[in-house]
């Protein structure tokens, strides 16, 4: 009997359940063949698993090792591996995860990268892997591997995969019951109802070319997984990880049996979608409604969400979302605000054709819808998506970095990074030398339209808008002004550099530095020291500490910005925050009434 230990590890903010690896748990043991040769040991999730002892003796205890990559976990899952092959030699290593390419010679490269990995899986890849452990007793390593063209042989493989065999249910099959008995913080569990997206748009890998056609999950098996998840108090929040909820017509159904589940549990419980409907779905408006009215997200705030993403046409034809209509939603954002219902717009910054007017032109049109938060996601270069390939990255005359921020630091607890703006910066003890020390991150700091300098000018209207308009703190005032977004932009602009808003202007300038030194600088690898910078890029998603300071000083911004709004009143801030809602200031720029 072989033990195969399975991990999928969570991002550091946030305990997902590792469903990943439970879906290949649920489909490997409905296999007789397989259990009769088999024994998976309970899988991993944990951001720390490193520093349990339990973990190291699951690690010595397994024959086969399987990780789950993404851009957050990669180099600790390698780090991990690396322990593995020396507590166990013989061992064997499997890679799997979006993190794995797709293409032939970036596949190459990341596998010649990393020696102690024996197989990589591309893609969805259940049955993959079931047939390479099965075929391994009898074959051994080498020949279940053969050649590197084990990787383009997997692709072909799971083009009609899930047609044939469904998606597996590792909720209903018990997989997650101890890890989530044993829990001793809230939970994410993340399900399916569906998979595949018939869009392909450059900077995502949901709709590749063997994933572009949807299958659709067994209804009945649907409803036993959210009745499960809903029984367990433990889990406080709930991810259904489709590309495009709300495309079918059972997803409203889905959604009135999870209103019913919530209606028996003693703790509410939070709802996110991974992705919604984007071109206008019939049944989106439902959807949306019975979300509101029984549901919290992230944070615990109620909102409808719309993803847009950009509203410049040339910008979305290079992302290849022409086929998309923002337009189409724009109706059901204004029947959602009739009704007193907040609606959120995601957009993402730095899109090939994107300019600072352009960038205002699309926050004119959120403000003309008048959303009430505006989520901006930074640009990333993703295995096997068209935004990394070397043609589309020429075409549009794409220049990219690495960001490598170490782990010492982005680990860190916020509450000492809010202590240490008083004691002074805290620097990393890695020395860089070895990748499995620090995550690396890929960014577009240069392309067609804009150089490093414009890319700091799109920033500072990232900053103004971010700050100001998300934040609640002048609002009404920006939506109420009788200057257009630009005007007032500009008008923000030009009062600093005529130092009669010193105190913004410092605050600026700590952003425009943090900016220019992680994501702006034209150079191939930015290396981050520092706690401050580590945040700014992963944990904060490109804020500083901008609201904390306003909010520690608000009489002094309450002046300033009375030069631009003079009928400005500042009360949204609570009179007093405890520790705890002082820290959501860095990392939830919204709501801090």
């Amino acid at each position: 009997m072989k033990t195969v230990f399975l991990s999928s590890i969570s991002f550091s903010a946030y305990d997902y359940l590792p469903y990943p690896v439970g879906v290949l748990m649920s489909y490997c043991n409905k296999d007789p063949e397989f259990i009769k040769s088999y024994e998976f040991l309970l899988p991993e999730f944990r951001s720390d698993a490193l520093e349990n002892p339990q973990f190291h003796q699951n690690l010595k205890k397994a024959d086969f090792l399987g990780l789950t990559n993404w851009v957050w976990n990669q180099s600790y899952n390698d780090r991990i591996a690396k322990i593995y092959k020396e507590y166990h030699p013989d061992g064997v290593v499997l890679y799997g995860g979006t993190n794995v390419p797709e293409d032939r010679e970036m596949a190459k490269k990341y596998a010649e990268q990393r020696p102690y990995v024996d197989i990589f899986f591309c893609g969805p890849s259940e049955e993959f892997f079931k047939k390479f452990l099965l075929e391994y007793p009898e074959k051994g390593l080498k020949n279940v591997i053969g050649t590197f063209t084990h990787l383009e042989y997997n692709v072909v493989q799971n083009k009609n995969q899930y047609k044939a065999n469904g998606i597996p249910t590792p909720y209903t099959d018990g997989i997650f019951d101890e890890l989530i008995a044993k829990a001793t913080r809230p939970l994410t569990a993340i399900f399916e109802t569906n998979r595949g997206c018939p869009y392909r748009c450059s900077f995502c890998d949901w709709g590749g070319v063997t994933r572009s056609k949807i299958v659709r999950a067994d209804v009945r098996q649907v409803k036993d997984t959210i009745a499960h998840i809903m029984s367990k108090e433990n889990v406080a929040q709930i991810e259904i990880a489709d590309a495009n909820f709300g495309i079918f017509d059972v997803d409203v159904d889905y959604m009135e049996f999870l209103v019913e589940c919530q209606k028996k549990r003693n703790k509410k419980i939070n709802l996110v979608f991974g992705g919604m409907a984007k071109n206008g779905s019939p049944h989106a408006e439902k959807i949306m409604e019975l979300m509101y009215e029984n549901f919290e997200a992230y944070h615990g705030r109620k909102y409808v969400k719309l993803s847009f993403q950009s509203h410049d046409k040339e910008v979305l034809q290079l992302a290849q979302r022409s086929n998309i209509k923002n337009e189409r939603l724009f109706s059901l954002a204004n029947k959602f605000q009739e009704r007193g219902v907040m609606v959120d717009a995601e957009m993402i910054i730095g899109l090939p054709g994107e300019t600072q007017e352009k960038w205002l032109q699309t926050i004119q049109t959120n403000m003309n819808l008048k959303v009430n938060h505006q989520k901006s996601f930074v640009l990333f270069v993703v295995p096997n998506t068209e935004l990394a390939s070397p043609s589309y990255q020429a075409k549009h005359k794409i220049k990219t970095k690495k960001i490598l921020v170490p782990h010492d630091l982005y680990q860190l607890r916020s509450e000492i990074y809010h202590n240490s703006r008083k004691t002074g910066p805290i620097l990393t003890n890695c020395d860089f030398t070895d990748p499995s020390q620090y995550q690396t991150f890929e960014f577009i700091y240069e392309c067609f339209s804009y150089d490093s300098v414009e890319l700091l000018k799109i920033y500072d209207v990232w900053f103004w808008f971010n700050t100001l308009y998300n934040t609640k703190i002048i609002r009404n005032w920006m939506l109420n002004s009788s200057l257009s977004a630009s005007e007032q932009f500009f008008r923000f602009i030009d009062l600093i550099e005529q130092e009669k808003l010193p105190f913004f202007k410092n605050l600026l300038q700590e952003f425009r530095a943090a900016t220019w030194n992680t994501l702006a600088k034209p150079e191939p690898v930015t290396i981050v020291k520092d706690l401050f910078l580590a945040n700014f890029v992963v944990k904060f998603g490109f804020r500083g500490n901008e609201v904390v300071n306003i909010y520690e000083n608000q009489d002094v911004a309450k002046s300033e910005l009375s030069l631009i709004y003079p009928d400005l009143q500042f009360n949204h801030f609570k009179e007093t925050m405890d520790l705890k809602d002082k820290l959501k200031l860095y990392f939830v720029a919204a709501d801090v009434t």
